[in-house]
């Protein structure tokens, strides 16, 4: 009869959540621009490809479309909170239905919500709809950190459901999904940068997390290797499912093969890139 060590137990997980939370809370909104001025430094530094050019007007094109996605995402942030809310106060969802402590809730929810983007992200390559939006990402043929935030901004409102349903049937608390977005962020930079890592990152991180060389594999212009490698943070479910692939990276050509021509990189034909055939 340990009720008293189990509710101090309790008491002490969730001010650890709460400590957590708030350190999360605190991160900078202009962290992005941060990640930005550091990986492009990088970039000119230690160059993974060398020779690009008109980086700048590159970086230009792409912020184009991250200032439209970020308008678009505060407001479906603002909606997904409200859900979560909701649904929090409801005691819907699995993990509510029985009352996991706040640890395992916390960790659980951020690896289920990989699991997740990983199928959605097989899914936008699946069907030839959801394809026509996500190919913008694809038909990047100088992968670099600006490549990271290179998404239609419609793609966002496309998945966002998924995450909604996600929610309501596993019961996905607020903490997990910050924690998730603070470590996909920088995941994305690492993931994109165009940047000559050393080879212990891919030898102690690979057989884990959706490395550097593990990502530039998915942006590969043959189509066998782009639908390949969906992990966002981690890799395990690449090679659970079997969408596991490894090549040498100094091999792979970025792109599709339909938008090799430069003139497909400007803002005007990537915003309209889903509306042609």
């Amino acid at each position: 009869m340990n009720y008293g060590c189990n509710t101090f137990s309790q008491r002490k997980n969730i001010n650890q959540m709460d400590k957590l939370l708030k350190i999360l809370n605190e991160i900078p909104p202009y962290i992005i621009i941060i990640y930005i001025a550091v990986f492009l430094t990088l970039e000119r530094f230690w160059p993974h490809s060398k020779n690009r050019k008109n980086r700048i007007k590159h970086l230009l094109n792409n912020s184009g479309l991250l200032l439209i996605a970020t308008a678009i995402n505060f407001l479906l942030s603002f909606i997904v909170v409200s859900w979560i809310e909701y649904v929090d106060k409801s005691k819907m969802g699995a993990m509510n239905l029985l009352h996991f402590s706040p640890t395992l809730n916390f960790f659980s929810g951020l690896v289920i919500i990989d699991l997740s983007s990983y199928l959605v992200h097989r899914l936008l390559h699946k069907f030839a709809f959801l394809w026509r939006f996500h190919r913008l990402h694809h038909s990047e043929i100088d992968v670099d950190c600006s490549t990271a935030f290179k998404f239609h901004p419609i793609e966002s409102i496309l998945t966002f459901p998924a995450l909604l349903i996600l929610v309501v049937i596993i019961g996905i608390g607020l903490p997990s999904l910050i924690l998730y977005n603070a470590i996909e962020l920088p995941v994305l930079f690492l993931q994109h940068s165009n940047i000559q890592y050393p080879k212990w990152v891919e030898k102690i991180l690979g057989s884990v997390f959706s490395t550097p060389n593990f990502h530039r594999m998915h942006h590969s212009d043959e189509q066998k290797y782009t639908d390949s490698n969906y992990g966002d943070i981690f890799s395990l479910w690449d090679r659970l499912f079997g969408t596991f692939q490894k090549v040498d990276s100094e091999n792979i050509h970025y792109g599709l093969k339909e938008y090799s021509d430069k003139k497909t990189q400007s803002f005007w034909y990537m915003i309209t890139t889903p509306f042609r055939k």
